[in-house]
C-alpha cells in the first residue's frame, strides 16, 4: 500500500510538471487582420495594422541631382514598424530648353528587385514619375536617367531604404 501511494505521488508530481503548449489559430474578419496573437484594424486593406501605420517614425528629405538640363528627385524611405512594403516615386524634370529622350536606370543591392523601366521623352517644363514597390531592408539604391543621344549626360541620385 505504501509503494502504491509513493508511486501515485511520483506520477502526480511528474504529470503536474508537464504543460501542454497549445497554440491557437486566430481568425479575423475583414477589415481586421491577425497580428501578434490578436486582431487589429486594417481598414485600407494594405496588410498593416492601422494603429501602427499613422506613426511618423522620421521624415527623411528627398535627394536631388541635376546636370543643368534635367533634375532627378529620389526619395529616402524609413519603414514604420508594421509596414510590409511601400510604393515609392522617383521624378525626372526637364529644366533646359528643348526636349530630350531619356532612359531611366535603377540599381540596388543584389537582394533588391526593381521594375523594368522604359525610355521616355521630356520637353522643357515637363516631368515624368516612376513608381516602384520596395520592401523593408537596409540598402541604398541609385536612380538615374541617361540621355539616349549623349550617354555621357547622365544624372544619378541615391535613395536610402531604412528598415525600422
Amino acid at each position: 500500500m505504501k509503494r502504491g501511494f509513493i508511486l501515485l505521488l511520483v506520477l502526480v508530481v511528474i504529470i503536474s510538471g508537464c504543460t501542454i503548449n497549445k497554440q491557437e489559430q486566430i481568425t479575423c474578419e475583414k477589415p481586421y487582420i491577425s497580428f501578434d496573437g490578436s486582431c487589429c484594424l486594417d481598414q485600407n486593406d494594405n496588410g498593416v495594422c492601422d494603429n501602427g501605420e499613422n506613426e511618423v517614425v522620421q521624415e527623411l528629405e528627398n535627394n536631388m541631382a541635376s546636370n543643368g538640363a534635367v533634375e532627378v528627385i529620389c526619395p529616402n524611405v524609413k519603414f514604420n514598424v508594421n509596414e510590409a512594403s511601400r510604393e515609392i516615386e522617383f521624378e525626372v524634370k526637364q529644366v533646359a530648353l528643348g526636349s530630350s529622350n531619356y532612359a531611366p536606370t535603377l540599381k540596388c543591392d543584389e537582394s533588391y528587385k526593381s521594375l523594368t523601366l522604359q525610355r521616355f521623352i521630356l520637353n522643357q517644363g515637363e516631368s515624368q514619375k516612376f513608381k516602384n514597390t520596395i520592401y523593408p531592408s537596409n540598402i541604398e539604391c541609385e536612380f538615374g536617367v541617361v540621355e539616349t543621344a549623349n550617354t555621357e549626360r547622365a544624372v544619378y541620385c541615391k535613395t536610402k531604404i531604412i528598415k525600422s
